[in-house]
């Protein structure tokens, strides 16, 4: 599970850099694309197991956002197949 903030959201300190970008991310699952974004900065925290925090920074735009609802819907048609 991911988190997207924005760039004056403070990040609790267990959470850990592991990206530092630039411009635009594309984050895909198996099969397709399930989150797309562009801003000035992007970075990608994560804490163990307990998901990540996606901060965008400066003329963010969120192109893609898969929601919980679509996920659950996806896995029962996958189910039913």
């Amino acid at each position: 599970m991911a988190y997207v903030v924005d760039g004056d959201t403070a990040i609790p300190d267990h959470y850990y850099l592991v990206l530092d970008l630039e411009h635009w991310i594309n984050i895909y699952d198996d099969r397709e694309l399930t989150f797309s974004a562009s801003a000035d900065h992007i970075r990608v925290y994560r804490a163990g197991e307990m998901g990540c925090i996606i901060q965008l920074d400066g003329n963010a735009d969120v192109k893609k956002l898969v929601t919980i609802d679509e996920l659950l819907f996806k896995l029962e048609q996958a189910a039913n197949k």
